[in-house]
């Protein structure tokens, strides 16, 4: 039995795969700088949120029954079902971020390691009132 060796330099390699093999470190090159870009900002935008820096919108959360939500400041409030389809009210919040079908929301004095992030799903159920008044989780 003998063995069979293969010695291939990058310099036997055709033009084409030279061209492939360059193209493909470029782009692990640029696809782990955004990746650790992204790290970053989301350190600092977490970090700005933590020490009460960022501002974000309030936010009151209407839902056809109760959810339970309790955080530092929220309240939520029974409403006449006569008059609506919403059956709660809540309001002391903050949205954090909307993704296509979900809400990520702060009690308005959220701290950290102490208060949840509340997830609310994004239905038929549910109504939210964005408004203009920008103030500081903290």
């Amino acid at each position: 039995m003998s063995a069979i060796a293969v010695d291939i330099r990058v310099g036997d390699l055709p033009v084409a795969a030279h061209a492939a093999l360059v193209v493909g470190l470029f782009a692990a090159a640029v696809i782990l700088a955004v990746g650790l870009y992204a790290v970053q900002v989301g350190q600092q935008s977490a970090g700005q949120l933590d020490r009460g820096e960022r501002s974000t919108p309030s936010v009151i959360l209407y839902t056809a029954e109760g959810i339970g939500i309790q955080g530092a400041g929220v309240v939520g409030t029974p409403l006449d079902p006569a008059v609506s389809k919403f059956h709660m009210r809540y309001s002391g919040l903050r949205l954090l971020l909307k993704t296509p079908d979900r809400y990520l929301l702060l009690p308005t004095h959220w701290q950290r390691g102490y208060d949840p992030v509340i997830v609310v799903a994004d239905t038929d159920d549910i109504r939210i009132d964005v408004t203009t008044d920008y103030t500081t989780t903290a």
